[in-house]
């Protein structure tokens, strides 16, 4: 992206990984461009991030998946190293809810997708802020 002439702010989520950590670090920031890598983040401050995110790139796992439904950040889903049967699942979820699905298999196509301008989608499906229908619904399987 620093190469492509890409504005913006990245923000790498690099969980335990220390290797790509470190490596991540180590990018310069540049006019145009400002790189920033995080170690594991608690669920407070990834609603936070998801929140004030203008799109992320993630792979189709329940986690970021559901996550980014629960805040309705947009989503180009991240397919470099394949999908798994389960991956499959979530980003048919996701395209039949949306209409659209963007997905992204190279460094040159996510620069290819950014420069198209195209509008990433999103999928909101807020969480009941109380358990009780879930409660509800194991009670009635236990009857």
């Amino acid at each position: 992206m620093k190469n492509a002439g890409i504005n913006g702010q990245v923000i790498a989520l690099c969980g335990s990984n220390q290797v790509a950590y470190e490596q991540v670090s180590r990018i310069q920031p540049t006019s145009n461009l400002h790189v920033k890598a995080l170690r594991k983040i608690e669920a407070c401050s990834m609603v936070e991030l998801l929140n004030l995110s203008s799109w992320i790139l993630a792979r189709p796992g329940a986690g970021l998946t559901t996550e980014a439904i629960v805040t309705g950040c947009p989503v180009i889903f991240d397919l470099s190293g394949g999908c798994m049967p389960q991956e499959r699942n979530n980003l048919n979820f996701w395209e039949q809810r949306t209409g659209d699905l963007i997905t992204s298999s190279s460094p040159k196509q996510l620069v290819s997708i950014i420069r198209s301008g195209r509008k990433i989608p999103k999928l909101k499906i807020p969480l009941e802020a109380s358990p009780r229908i879930l409660l509800d619904g194991l009670t009635n399987l236990i009857r």
